[in-house]
């Protein structure tokens, strides 16, 4: 420790230099001595290390005129208090890489332990609160307003934020300069595309809104909508005067899909896997108008129009097929035929006579009970079967209407929420009644008209025959 006048006296060698060694003894430790030094400049530090004691010192700024407290320095305790109006006089619980705040009083100052920097790391434990906006300027930069809320900018060559796994794998980027959101890739295709793997494929603009990808071979990309178990997931399409237009929605309680247009439901999928198109109801017939195709691959139709109108069209290029509100069937060659090809069938044979069979027929006017004002004509199931013609009758499962009209066909009751039948809901899953219970009884027969008219064709040959017989007898007789 040495103190200087810092003035070199004109002199010889080594005298010389040994003035400059204490000059610079004087500076490397900062002018030290137990009192002020005996020449002092303006600007001056020195430290006197006998005040207040010997293990604590104090170091002095001269200004020219005065000597101003700066720090003072406690050797026993390794500590350094700088003074201001209010002095540091504490360094409180330091450990290596601590950051430092003011303590609890403007004299101390308090090591974090929550908050340290090692040289590459700021480690915070705890939350971070920023405060006020970010630029388009930040290269990297967290801020947070009462209306945005949380705020992050970057500014990167590929991508201006990206969100990355410990796995160094990126979750989530938004590219530079864009407003796509990528999760899974840093080239998003669309607003957000979620991506498991890259499947090569590109994207159409007219639907690039939310894109979802899986390009692993054999896997396939998906898309699952949760709900609770009495509750009801959907997809509506809306626009300025509806915003839901249009929806496709799953009921979970009943357990049926739903499709609808126009706001209206055009379309529904039962739990039962039947396609019902313009009804709700299972029930097909006369009354309740719609299309069912059944699981089982049965289809009813029914609208509400009566024999002047079509009811069911079928077309192909050179005529059409249609069905009329009253059963009839019309097409546009009036003909109905069958699979003829010889080289499609065997046992063939002449047929037996059906002389006697069609003199057994016997043809009566009728109506059906469901329908009281259309007189037909034709025969009777239970007739032909009297007459052994057994091979007329083709018995069917009833339907519902059959055993409204007779009880021999089954039974039916009207549906209540207590007697288990199926509820019929509209399209905003409201039950506005319920399905009939109906157990079918004995079959429903019907008469084969194609084979009878086949059998008045025989027995018409048969005619032909006798009555040529009968014209050569009586030409032989006129002749005798």
């Amino acid at each position: 420790m040495a103190q200087h006048d810092y003035s070199i006296a004109n002199q010889g060698f080594p005298a010389t230099r040994t003035d400059i060694n204490n000059a610079l003894s004087a500076i490397s430790t900062t002018n030290s001595g137990t009192s002020a030094p005996s020449s002092q400049f303006a600007g001056q530090f020195w430290l006197d290390t006998n005040t207040p004691s010997g293990t604590t010192w104090t170091l002095y700024f001269h200004d020219g005129s005065d000597d101003i407290t700066f720090a003072t320095i406690d050797t026993s305790a390794n500590t350094v208090n700088f003074s201001d109006s209010a002095p540091i006089t504490a360094l409180n619980n330091p450990t290596a890489n601590e950051l430092v705040t003011v303590g609890s009083t403007t004299t101390e100052l308090d090591a974090e332990t929550n908050l340290t920097f090692d040289g590459t790391t700021l480690a915070v434990t705890g939350t971070v609160e920023p405060s006020g906006d970010t630029s388009s300027g930040d290269n990297a930069a967290i801020g947070y307003t009462a209306a945005e809320g949380l705020i992050l900018t970057g500014q990167g060559s590929t991508s201006d934020v990206t969100i990355k796994n410990d796995a160094d794998g990126t979750v989530i980027s938004i590219p530079t300069g864009t407003t796509n959101v990528g999760i899974g890739t840093t080239a998003p295709l669309g607003k957000l595309h979620i991506e498991y793997a890259d499947s090569g494929g590109s994207v159409s603009a007219d639907a690039d809104d939310l894109v979802l990808e899986e390009g692993t071979s054999g896997q396939g990309a998906g898309m699952t909508i949760l709900n609770a178990t009495n509750g009801e997931a959907r997809i509506h399409f809306g626009d300025s005067d509806d915003n839901d237009v249009g929806k496709i929605a799953y009921n979970h309680g009943s357990n049926y899909m739903q499709f609808t247009a126009n706001a209206a439901e055009a379309m529904r999928i039962d739990s039962s896997a039947n396609l019902l198109v313009g009804t709700t109801t299972t029930t097909i017939n006369a009354s309740n108008f719609g299309i069912k195709i059944a699981s089982n691959g049965i289809i009813r139709t029914s609208a509400n129009y009566d024999g002047g109108s079509t009811v069911t069209e079928h077309f192909g290029n050179a005529g059409q097929l249609r069905f009329m509100g009253d059963g009839d069937a019309e097409n546009t060659n009036n003909s109905y035929g069958a699979i003829s090809d010889e080289r499609l069938k065997e046992n063939i044979t002449d047929a037996n006579s059906q002389w006697n069979d069609i003199k057994e027929l016997q043809i009566k006017n009728y109506n059906l009970i469901a329908y009281p004002d259309r007189t037909h004509i034709g025969v009777i199931a239970q007739d032909l079967e009297t007459a052994e013609m057994n091979g007329l009758v083709k018995e069917s499962k009833p339907q519902q209407d059959h055993a409204k009209i007779h009880s021999d066909f089954g039974t039916v009751i009207s549906g209540t929420a207590d007697n288990g039948a199926e509820a019929i809901k509209d399209e905003d899953d409201n039950i506005t009644g319920y399905e009939d219970i109906f157990t079918e009884g004995q079959r429903v027969k019907g008469v084969k008209y194609s084979v009878l008219y086949m059998k008045a064709i025989k027995a018409l040959q048969e005619a032909q025959t006798r009555i040529e017989t009968l014209e050569t007898k009586v030409t032989a007789l006129e002749n005798a």
